[in-house]
């Protein structure tokens, strides 16, 4: 009996050891189904995120050829911030956006500024105690499904979303990865104001070193003409706008000022114009009103940036 017993048992023990991970298999499979189901149709082609941590991570995705972009950044890397706030670490950045209660949208807003590439998405730990626990983590990983939904992270990407990223860098993370490391080729040395030395982005190093890797090849091929009027008080919010456009791959030929605008931002245009991808585009990155318009300007798009940017 007893020995009748234990081969009980043992069939019982082979059956849990094929049951657990047929389980867990199907677990996966019905989460990347929940997530891939519910993709949207007519998404951007390149979804970007910045994880912060030490060193912050930009992780740039093409769905529509699945690579990914993989750019390090020091986190005490200084930038320019939005909104007159100075000049900071990525570091304190993030530490400011707490203390003003705006989450990451400082730290994001202002890295988007200083890369010149749509980066509209972050993440990174709620408590710096758990970050410097995690410094080397990459947030971005089906292994931190549970820390997300009891709140331990400081991040705008929905829920859908963060399983549908993590889903994808955990499977694709090995393979067509471009990395790019800011801090041995486009970080320099520089002053602050008062003197204090820092290590800062140099713009125009970085320019040279991305090339065409954020391009969208439906908007190249279009080569839409787009000129950028600037009507705020901010100064040179033109030139950075058609910076980034051109990064992603739009033809820029002229950027200027004009009179102001009560508008946030209009883009206008011919009809057969405000139907490609091009102002599609534009009008989704900076919330665009679209405006037919009979007269022609320097480009076949016209671009004006209005008070509500400010």
């Amino acid at each position: 009996m007893v020995v009748a017993g234990n081969r009980k048992y043992e069939r019982l023990s082979r059956r849990y050891r094929v049951f657990f991970p047929s389980a867990i298999l199907l677990i996966l499979v019905a989460i990347g189904l929940w997530v891939l189901l519910g993709q949207r149709p007519g998404s951007l082609s390149r979804e970007t995120v910045a994880v912060f941590g030490d060193p912050v991570i930009v992780w740039s995705w093409d769905t529509s050829q699945n690579t990914f972009t993989r750019i390090e950044i020091p986190a005490n890397t200084y930038i320019t911030a939005v909104e007159g706030y100075g000049t900071y670490s990525l570091a304190s950045l993030w530490r400011l956006g707490q203390i003003e209660g705006k989450g990451g949208e400082i730290f994001t807003q202002s890295l988007e500024q200083a890369l010149g590439i749509p980066i509209r998405q972050y993440i990174g730990w709620e408590e710096e105690r758990i970050a410097a626990s995690n410094s080397s983590a990459n947030l971005l990983s089906l292994q931190f499904v549970w820390e997300y939904l009891h709140g331990r992270f400081r991040t705008n990407i929905p829920f859908r979303r963060f399983v549908r990223y993590s889903w994808s860098f955990t499977l694709g993370r090995g393979r067509n990865v471009f990395d790019i490391n800011l801090g041995n080729r486009a970080v320099a040395s520089d002053r602050l104001p008062d003197g204090t030395p820092i290590r800062a982005i140099d713009t125009v190093r970085w320019d040279l070193l991305i090339g065409d890797t954020f391009e969208d090849e439906t908007i190249r091929k279009e080569a839409v003409p787009v000129a950028v009027y600037n009507t705020t008080t901010i100064p040179a919010l033109g030139e950075r706008v058609a910076r980034l456009l051109d990064h992603i791959g739009i033809l820029v030929v002229a950027v200027g000022n004009e009179e102001g605008i009560p508008e946030r931002c209009i883009v206008s245009g011919l009809k057969e114009h405000l139907t490609s991808e091009t102002a599609r585009r534009i009008a989704g990155l900076y919330r665009c009103d679209l405006r037919e318009s009979l007269v022609r300007d320097r480009g076949d798009i016209v671009v004006r940036l209005g008070k509500g940017l400010e």
